[in-house]
This record gives C-alpha cells, structure tokens and sequence, in this order.
C-alpha cells in the first residue's frame, strides 16, 4: 500500500508507493486498469481487452487498442500496428545469370514502414560486373515482400527510376515494376513488352536512383 497526501500548497494530491502497481482501478469488483512504475517506466495499463479511449468534448478522437492505435475509426482499417524506419543494403542482382557489384561506400537505401505501408528510396553505383544476363530483368531487392493478400493488380505497382551511365545511349527507356509477393522489384531496358538483354546493359559506374512505395504483410 501507498501513501495519498494533500499537497495544499500545489493543490494536487501525491501518490507514492513502491515500485509496481501505484493505483489500482475497479468496476463492480473487477480490476479494469491500473497505474504502475519500474526503474525505467511509467505505465498506464488495461489489464482486460478493453480499450484505452481518449476524448474531447465528449468525442472519441483515439483509443489504444490489443490491435494498436487507431485514429478516426475503430476499424481495423483506422488501426495503426507498426512503424519503423532505418536503412538496408541494397543488392542488384540478374535474373539469368552473372553478378553485379555495388560500390560499397553506396550500397545503403533509407525505408520508412508505417502500418503496411512502406517506402524505401536510395542510390547507389556500381562498381563492376561479371558477365550479367545477357538477357532479363535485374531484380533490386526490397526491405520487406510486397503483399500476398492483396489481388495481382493491387498488389503489383511500379517505382520512380532514375539510370545514368549504362551501356545504352538512351537512359530514359529504363523502367521498373513490382508485382505481388515478391522481395524486390525489377527493372529492365527497351520500349516492348521483352527484356531483351537489360542485364547486361549495366556497367561499372551506372548509377541507379529509386523511389518505391508499396503494400506489405509484414
């Protein structure tokens, strides 16, 4: 047990107690909640199911759910699970054959994941090649797989691509895709519905910029 004393001086009251449970709340003889501290930490803890609910003029505007936070709704379409940003190294790979290396000193592109929605850009040059292709699709990888769930035209999109420096004059005929559950997107040189041979097109000292955004079960 604590302590509760009148701090008349500050008009408030002053609750003490040890490390742990600090405040107990209870409806009809059920702990409902409750008010805790650690070392570390002050918590504020539904000890049921039941969400956290905060209003304003006797509006809900947010709850804390056993889902996450949900705004404007109590969907699971307004709930908010996850976010996190951070960077990953990047890999350019052929789809038939060969290797192609990334400078090492650029090999790093930044993602942001907000529920399931991630976007991830970066730049990155390559430093040499052996022997890609000769034909298909270079694949670069992504930090999460785009979604299964999602149908194959709602899932599938394609990114913002900027190439500089590959084997071909015309660098403007670059472009990339993504379809569903997949862990990197591919791009690939020409006008027709063919690779041709992309792969091989791509040289030491192409540069590559991208910008995607997609949808993820992760």
């Amino acid at each position: 047990t604590g302590t509760i004393t009148d701090t008349s001086n500050y008009r408030n009251i002053h609750i003490e107690g040890t490390t742990g449970t600090i405040m107990r709340f209870m409806a009809d003889g059920t702990q409902v909640g409750q008010i805790q501290s650690d070392t570390n930490e002050f918590q504020i803890n539904a000890v049921t199911d039941d969400p956290i609910i905060f209003k304003t003029n006797n509006t809900e505007r947010m709850r804390i759910t056993s889902g996450g936070l949900a705004i404007g709704g109590t969907g699971s379409a307004n709930t908010l699970d996850d976010y996190e940003f951070g960077d990953y190294d990047i890999t350019l790979t052929p789809s038939s054959s060969g290797s192609i290396t990334i400078n090492p000193n650029e090999n790093k592109a930044s993602y942001v994941k907000i529920g399931n929605f991630v976007q991830a850009q970066g730049r990155f040059t390559v430093s040499s090649v052996s022997s890609p292709g000769p034909a298909g699709d270079v694949a670069i990888n992504l930090p999460f797989t785009t979604t299964s769930s999602q149908g194959e035209s709602s899932g599938s999109g394609a990114p913002a691509l900027f190439v500089w420096n590959s084997t071909q004059t015309n660098n403007g005929l670059w472009a990339g895709f993504f379809d569903k559950n997949i862990s990197a997107f591919y791009i690939r040189w020409g006008n027709s519905s063919t690779p041709g041979q992309s792969a091989s097109y791509i040289q030491a000292g192409t540069e590559i910029r991208f910008s995607v955004s997609y949808i993820t079960d992760a």
